[in-house]
């Protein structure tokens, strides 16, 4: 689950997001979240305000949390 790139520390999307895992984890859906991974203002990781497309910067860290998430799960098999 990727964050909504807008007000990232105010945590506004926070009530969607556990929304969400409730909703998965019900339904015994794996979630690899990343809701939580970015810090600092949203504007530090859009390319311009009217697109809120991750850019390199927050590409980079959803990279690493999904690399460290992936490879922990190949070497825990269920």
């Amino acid at each position: 689950m990727l964050p909504i790139l807008v007000d990232l520390q105010a945590g506004i999307f926070e009530p969607v997001y556990a929304a969400i895992r409730k909703a998965l984890a019900e339904r015994e859906v794996e979630l690899i979240d990343l809701s939580r991974s970015l810090d600092g203002p949203d504007s530090d990781y859009w390319i311009l305000p009217f697109d809120q497309t991750p850019e390199r910067g927050a590409d980079a860290v959803f990279a690493r949390v999904l690399t460290a998430a992936l490879s922990a799960d190949a070497a825990d098999p269920k």
